[in-house]
């Protein structure tokens, strides 16, 4: 008589660290999941830490990159460099870290978390959600992208919690990025993922390399770089779990959301939310989290529904729909609704900043120039909303009297917010411009006073008035930039690789010059110096490449072309080495560009590349 034995399911199967190290895998993730997005970056995607040519080195190298990054992986001599910090404003002068990775080691730390990511998200209740997604195919263009459209879910939500419980908790953690155990990350990451122990590792690396944040706070333990690819969202949604399971109840009866570490519970009496405040604190403490006290609040649920502006929320959501449906707007109601919400007096409501965001974006679609005069002062007072409205501005033609209030504005600010002074040189530079020779000329003069004061101290501003000086300045306002790049103490920064850029579209460094350069320059300064001196002798791939990110831009929103200003510097080296390619590409480039209205044109950019 036979028997059978009884066949057990397979166990997942854990991925190491040659599953990790895959060719094929890391370059879907930079092509797919990186790359993607770094080159159709606006205003409004705070990439503040651009590379001087649009990672275009990097990406020309890449398979080289690749080959020997996969062999330090594989043989266990990989090491992350530590991101680079800039403060983004969030209001009364505080402001949040953000890190902005190195593309080598980005994709090292998006492809573990691409492996890792279905199954953390997989057990996850649907009522904690944490943004956009990477299968999100959305207008690019459009403020209703996915984190956008999971947001209006959420607040969705919110509004059926207010309706069907009188009272409302309310909370988020506290330094909930910057302060999450890293121990306890990992090890949540091990028993809730197909991660092996050797990809874990690399894992632990990174997050070590990313943490200490100089100058800021001394702690190599603790810490998740706030990313702008998801990576650390997803680690850290997912590790708030336990406190999603502690009220499993409360969520399968709508009473409960989560958006990241933003939490709100729905209760039937004060004494009940008490209860709800005491259980949060419990939950979260044993994660090594607390609540934050200034925000923890019970509220009733009309107030609540006052404080976050459901009426204007429902209104600009059907803005919205006609937008996407192509349906007229209202423009006088909506006129109205605008007019109102900004003569709204103090304490204004919590939401009053994201509403005014909202209506910046939809007045963009729209076309109305109704926001243009208070768009500066909005930044002033709402420093948190400035590259949302530095977007809006960013489809009107800069002018001396935009200039001028732009200057004044960031004398106001005096560098508290460092990524305010960025946007401001990231918003000239993409805006539409006139012939003017004296408007140019005062824009160059700002940029070379800012590089001026940076150069040394702050190289990523610097390296942002000079990009703005490589557009709009004279020979004079160039000569400071090379006087500045040849300071010997200056170490290798990213203003000496934008220097670089500018000083080779200018004529102010020739080939023979580029191997000159130290060969023991970063990687990047070092990838830059290749690319360049391959463009300067016509090599195909470096030539079909550079014409690739040249060429215009289409944006929505209004409907209009933009040209890289990065790229935008390597025209008139191509004009030598690869004519007759660029001469092609002018054809067919300014036919488009000469197509749309004068305002939204940009006559810099159309002169630079000899339109």
């Amino acid at each position: 008589m036979s028997t059978s034995k009884k066949t057990l399911p397979p166990k997942e199967s854990k991925t190491d660290v040659s599953g990790l190290a895959d060719p094929a895998l890391m370059r879907k993730i930079w092509q797919k999941r990186i790359r993607k997005s770094l080159q159709t970056s606006r205003l409004q995607d705070f990439e503040l830490a651009h590379d001087p040519l649009e990672h275009l080195p990097f990406d020309w190298d890449f398979d080289e990159t690749l080959a020997t990054l996969c062999a330090e992986l594989r043989d266990g001599r990989y090491r992350a460099g530590a991101p680079e910090i800039v403060r983004s404003a969030k209001s009364s002068g505080l402001t949040r870290p953000l890190a902005f990775i190195e593309p080598r080691d980005l994709i090292v730390y998006k492809t573990i978390i691409a492996i890792a990511q279905n199954a953390l998200l997989g057990s996850v209740a649907p009522w904690a959600r944490f943004g956009r997604a990477d299968s999100d195919n959305g207008d690019e263009n459009f403020g209703d992208s996915g984190w956008f459209r999971a947001w209006l879910r959420r607040q969705g939500q919110l509004w059926t919690m207010t309706e069907n419980h009188a009272w409302l908790v309310e909370t988020d953690v506290a330094n909930f990025f910057p302060y999450v155990a890293l121990p306890s990350v990992l090890n949540h990451v091990l028993a809730n993922s197909n991660l092996g122990e050797g990809t874990a590792r690399i894992l632990e690396h990174l997050l070590k390399q990313f943490a200490p944040m100089d100058h800021y706070r001394q702690s190599p333990v603790v810490g998740l770089p706030q990313d702008n690819f998801d990576c650390s969202r997803i680690l850290g949604h997912t590790y708030l779990k336990p406190v999603d399971d502690a009220f499993a109840t409360e969520g399968k009866a709508n009473q409960y959301s989560r958006w990241m570490d933003d939490i709100v519970v729905g209760a039937e009496t004060r004494e009940a939310a008490l209860s709800i405040v005491a259980r949060l604190q419990s939950s979260l403490e044993r994660l090594g989290l607390y609540p934050n006290t200034a925000k923890t609040r019970i509220i009733r649920a009309s107030e609540f529904a006052s404080d976050y502006m459901k009426d204007e929320n429902d209104y600009l959501g059907e803005v919205d729909d006609h937008l996407r449906s192509k349906t007229p707007e209202n423009m006088a109601v909506f006129r109205t609704r605008l007019r109102r919400h900004l003569q709204r007096k103090p304490p204004k409501p919590k939401s009053w900043g994201r509403v005014l965001r909202r209506y910046y974006t939809a007045c963009r679609h729209l076309g109305t120039d109704a926001l243009l005069s208070k768009a500066f002062e909005h930044i002033y007072e709402s420093p948190d909303s400035a590259r949302t409205v530095f977007e809006y501005l960013s489809t009107y033609p800069l002018t001396m009297k935009r200039i001028e209030a732009l200057i004044r504005l960031l004398g106001r600010l005096d560098k508290v917010y460092p990524d305010i002074d960025i946007l401001a040189h990231e918003y000239v530079c993409v805006a539409p411009n006139s012939t003017s020779e004296t408007l140019a000329n005062a824009i160059a003069d700002w940029a070379t006073e800012v590089l001026e004061r940076e150069w040394s101290q702050y190289p990523r501003l610097a390296a942002s008035a000079c990009l703005t000086i490589g557009k709009f300045g004279n020979d004079s306002h160039i000569g400071k930039v090379q006087a500045r790049a040849r300071a010997r103490a200056l170490p290798d920064t990213v203003f000496r690789q934008q220097a670089l850029v500018v000083l080779a579209s200018k004529g102010r460094i020739a080939a023979k010059d580029l191997a000159d350069l130290s060969p023991q320059a970063s990687l990047v300064s070092s990838q830059h110096v290749r690319f360049l001196r391959a463009l300067f002798e016509g090599e195909a791939k470096a030539v079909n490449m550079s014409l690739n990110l040249l060429q215009p831009v289409k944006r929505t929103g209004p409907s209009r072309f933009v040209i890289r200003p990065r790229m935008l510097l390597l025209s008139p080296i191509l004009e030598t080495s690869a004519h007759d390619k660029l001469a092609a590409a002018r054809k067919k480039w300014g036919k488009a560009l000469r197509s749309q209205r004068r305002t939204l044109r940009d006559f810099t950019a159309e002169r630079i590349l000899g339109l």
